[in-house]
């Protein structure tokens, strides 16, 4: 039996800061691997992109749209987030 899940969140402060958190895990039986990487940057969004300048001087743009039967959910890169309450 083989389990692979990749949860992706970021949480947006409202000072223009975010917080992504990313994780990768897979399970084959008693093999057991995963990852998890935590990135801070600051944000802004710029029509339908949304664009990180991350402490290292790295600029990464991504798209970034709202979803119109939601106000719950936003397209991010190539993820679907939804806002937890």
């Amino acid at each position: 039996m083989a389990v692979v899940t990749t949860p992706n969140s970021f949480e947006f402060h409202r000072d223009g800061t975010g917080v992504a958190d990313r994780s990768a895990g897979a399970s084959t039986g008693s093999i057991v691997t995963s990852s998890r990487r935590v990135g801070a940057a600051r944000y802004r969004l710029d029509g339908y992109s949304i664009v990180f300048e991350h402490p290292d001087g790295r600029t990464e743009r991504q798209l970034f749209y709202y979803f119109p039967d939601s106000d719950k959910a936003i397209g991010f890169g190539g993820s679907t987030l939804t806002i937890r309450e």
